[in-house]
């Protein structure tokens, strides 16, 4: 009898009190394998005067001054890679359309081809939260959107024609959509 007492007292405060957390789900395992940022090429003879790699502190600087915190991801790839073409290259936009990168945007200053000046003449033009970090074939524009998550962007295509088009969920699920 004493230990059924002890069962329905136990129920009746699991009714009351809130449970106690309990540990998050493991993580999937990754696959073994290359990630898509490694199945690229980035490719520096492809953009005439393509910028050297950056230092963490220009990185630095730009996330002290910057207002939308770039993801670590494209940082990645853009401490040694910037302005620099991958190798494939062609993604599919909706309707058929193929359209490809032709360069990552740069840290360099006194360019066009900056991740800061790029956004100038198209402030009037893209939300607040959209943010250049590629040009394409035709000046069109690569794009990080933070307008939903602040602190995981997705990725869009820009043009005049188009719009904002939505792609990829982030930056290395968009390399995972390059083709040749």
């Amino acid at each position: 009898m004493n230990g059924s007492r002890r069962t329905f007292r136990g129920w009746l405060r699991s009714l009351v009190e809130p449970p106690a957390p309990s540990a998050p789900p493991p993580e999937p395992a990754r696959p073994a394998g290359p990630s898509a940022l490694e199945l690229v090429e980035w490719v520096p003879e492809a953009v005439p005067g393509a910028p050297r790699a950056i230092a963490e502190q220009v990185i630095g600087t730009y996330r002290a001054i910057g207002r939308w915190p770039l993801p670590e991801d494209f940082l990645e790839v853009a401490a040694e890679h910037q302005g620099v073409r991958p190798s494939p290259a062609s993604f599919d936009l909706p309707g058929g359309f193929v359209q490809s990168v032709e360069h990552l945007l740069h840290f360099e200053p006194d360019s066009f081809s900056n991740l800061v000046t790029r956004r100038f003449p198209l402030e009037g033009v893209l939300d607040d939260g959209v943010i250049p970090f590629a040009e394409c074939l035709g000046s069109d524009v690569l794009c990080f959107d933070f307008r939903e998550d602040r602190d995981a962007p997705s990725v869009a295509y820009w043009s005049v024609d188009t719009g904002l088009v939505p792609l990829a969920a982030s930056f290395t699920a968009f390399v995972a959509l390059l083709h040749d």
